[in-house]
């Protein structure tokens, strides 16, 4: 008597973001005479346990497992190995905002520090007299000043990208003005 074929199976993936790929650890759990892993990119096994290595983009890992005269048995699971952006990007601000709430140039910002490899972020903005007005650790930070009187305020940014395994200093102006027709 042949038990009928169970496709089931452990299932590790692990991360490599600056490499832009992942390693699948699998190992068969189930019943069967004979395997197949189609891993969905084209490449396939009948060994009991494997190691694959998928870059970017996502795919469909599906295990058949046999045991005749029985029918197979099947499982699949998605994989979805991210495209991680890495750099620091175009780290060039606007240099004067207006923030009278008309959606045009209202804040500064940097889109580019939204980047999967930085692992570490800090902007202080201090005005002319050297005193911190705003600090985010906030890669996603957006300063809209409000409050404060018009004038020139300067920034430092720093930052830590993993991939590169380095540090990263910006510094710079910004012209904060009031009353500005259109914007």
């Amino acid at each position: 008597v042949v038990p009928p074929p169970a496709a089931t199976f452990d299932f590790e993936q692990i991360d490599f973001p600056c490499e832009q790929r992942s390693e699948v650890v699998v190992g068969f759990t189930g019943t069967a005479t004979t395997l197949l892993w189609d891993f969905g990119d084209g490449s396939t096994s009948s060994f009991a346990d494997e190691n694959h290595t998928y870059l970017a983009g996502e795919y469909q890992l599906t295990l058949t497992a046999f045991a005749p005269p029985c029918a197979p048995d099947q499982s699949a699971i998605d994989i979805n190995v991210a495209t991680y952006s890495t750099g620091s990007g175009d780290l060039s601000p606007i240099n004067i905002i207006t923030p009278n709430r008309d959606g045009i140039n209202d804040c500064l910002y940097w889109q580019s520090m939204q980047y999967d490899n930085i692992t570490s972020f800090s902007i202080s903005i201090f005005n002319r007299w050297g005193v911190v007005v705003y600090t985010s650790e906030n890669g996603g930070f957006r300063w809209c000043p409000t409050d404060i009187e018009a004038g020139v305020y300067y920034y430092i940014v720093r930052w830590y990208d993993a991939c590169e395994e380095k540090d990263g200093v910006l510094s710079g102006e910004v012209t904060v003005t009031r009353d500005v027709e259109g914007g």
